[in-house]
């Protein structure tokens, strides 16, 4: 087998605007998401924004990593960004979110592998295992081989909790396990996840009305 084309690494990203940013506590932004990678030149200087499902840009990775990609789309390779992780850190004033993408360009000669393999990538993410994504030829071989069947053996750690800093997000929670089976058509799905947001919100009234507010 020739050598598969491929580069895959953990990339941090930064936000541009506080309030945007804050849509990171939706469910629009679901760790395991496959994001898109847009390559802005408009301002005069190139800006690697990462693009959510829903065509939002949502932050900004660094140089290293857009070099990177930009060498990967010159080959004719395809780029997904899995949102890996979501935190704030709020020095300095007012703070700013920011996180990781597991970034995996390939060769489209093995789009059915490599999708099959992504699609594998965001649900480990979702549980909260970061497999390493830094592949070898052999571990590449793997894929193809298996269809996308193959998860790696290392581990990527979390980056390590600075004062002030907060990891909002590094898996998904029940309630968006029942979205992203919502987004994907399943009727009880949708249903029990408004079920829960309703229970949620009547919790927090009765709460407030237990104590007097009301």
């Amino acid at each position: 087998m020739a050598q598969i084309g491929f580069y895959g690494t953990y990339a941090r990203f930064v936000t541009e605007d506080r309030d945007d940013a804050a849509a990171f506590l939706g469910a629009d932004n679901i760790i395991g998401d496959a994001f898109t990678v847009e390559m802005d030149y408009s301002s005069g200087k190139r800006v690697a924004w990462i693009v959510n499902p829903f065509g939002k840009r949502m932050g900004v990775l660094n140089k290293d990593v857009a070099d990177k990609i930009d060498l990967a789309n010159a080959k004719g390779w395809t780029t997904v960004a899995l949102l890996a992780l979501v935190a704030f850190t709020e020095d300095p004033a007012p703070g700013y979110y920011w996180g990781q993408v597991m970034i995996i360009s390939y060769d489209p000669t093995y789009k059915d592998e490599f999708s099959a393999f992504i699609t594998l990538m965001g649900k480990k993410l979702g549980s909260g295992v970061r497999p390493a994504i830094d592949l070898g030829q052999e571990a590449l071989k793997q894929i193809v081989e298996n269809k996308g069947d193959y998860i790696p053996t290392g581990r990527e750690p979390l980056p390590k909790k600075k004062k002030g800093t907060a990891l909002v997000k590094t898996e998904r929670s029940g309630t968006e396990r029942l979205v992203e089976q919502a987004r994907k058509g399943n009727i009880g799905c949708t249903i029990g996840s408004w079920l829960v947001l309703f229970a949620l919100v009547a919790a927090i009234i009765f709460g407030l009305h237990s104590c007097g507010l009301f």
